[in-house]
Parts: C-alpha cells; structure tokens; sequence
C-alpha cells in the first residue's frame, strides 16, 4: 500500500518541483488520531513539504492535538470571515485563531474574502494572508497563465486597503 508521501515524493521526482514550492491542505478532521497520521506528516515535514489546516475551526480536533502535528499554516474558514466586520463573534474567533497562530509561530490566511470591509478588518487584526472573491475569482490556467505572463497579480478591489499580495 502506497502512503501519501511516498505519492507525494514520487510526484515530486517526476515533475522536478521544489518540495519547499508544494504545500498540501488538510481538513481539521484529518488530524483525528488515526493510525499514522501524526507519522506521515512528520514524513512531509521532513521532505520540506508545506502543510496547511483548511478550514480551521470547523472540525472536531482539539488543541491539544494540533499542536502536536507539524503544521505550518492556519486557513481561518470562509464561515468566519463572512460578515466578520460587522459580527462580534466572528470577531472575537478570528482574533483568537491569529494569536494562537502566533503563539505556536504557524502561519493564518484567511479565507472566502469578499468586501473590503473584511479584509479591512483582518488586516486590522494582523492577518497576513488572504484569498477570496475580493481578489480573484477562479481563473483557468489559460487566464492564471496570461496574468503570469503580465507579472500582474490578482488584487483587491478598490476601496480596500492594500493587501500586500504580490508575485515573486
């Protein structure tokens, strides 16, 4: 039986990616102790893979096992950034998941923003990273590929302040 590393390292060889360019998302509920989760994460970490929570805060894992997996992101949810201008509670989940980031040195992105109004307010909060509506929406890779070929990046629309989005 193939484990998700060995495909991933086999992709990698194929296609002569930089594991440090690859990262790879998971859902809160993959984290569940399951038989040789923690262990085939360790294995990615240990290739230089990148990996990144979706989705945060929807799942059922609890603190304690987070920090024990080698993650290097937070993806705060779509369900917590819609309305979270205007709505205290999304507030007060957003402010704690970036502190807790902060706190364990993960990187956050927010995702699923829309308006202005809530990129304003992430940026506010000291949320480095953004992606949604608001900057883009889904692109071939025709369309992603032409905006490469331009050296233009997707970004805000006016009446946001900058977000720091760029191409390297």
């Amino acid at each position: 039986k193939q484990t998700v590393p060995h495909l991933v390292a086999a992709c990698l060889a194929r296609t002569g990616l930089g594991p440090e360019l690859l990262e790879l998302e998971i859902t809160e509920s993959c984290l569940m102790p399951a038989l040789g989760t923690r262990e085939q994460l360790l294995e990615l970490e240990g290739m230089g893979v990148e990996l990144a929570i979706d989705d945060f805060g929807t799942g059922f894992s609890s603190l304690s096992t987070i920090h024990r997996y080698p993650i290097n992101k937070l993806k705060i949810d779509r369900s917590f950034v819609d309305g979270v201008d205007t709505n205290p509670t999304s507030q007060s989940i957003v402010r704690a998941t970036l502190a807790m980031a902060r706190g364990l040195g993960v990187n956050t992105l927010a995702e699923g923003v829309e308006r202005p109004e809530e990129l304003n307010f992430l940026l506010r909060c000291g949320c480095p990273a953004f992606q949604g509506y608001l900057f883009s929406r889904p692109l071939t890779p025709t369309q992603f590929e032409a905006l490469l070929q331009k050296g233009v990046a997707p970004g805000p629309v006016s009446g946001a302040e900058p977000a720091r989005a760029h191409l390297p």
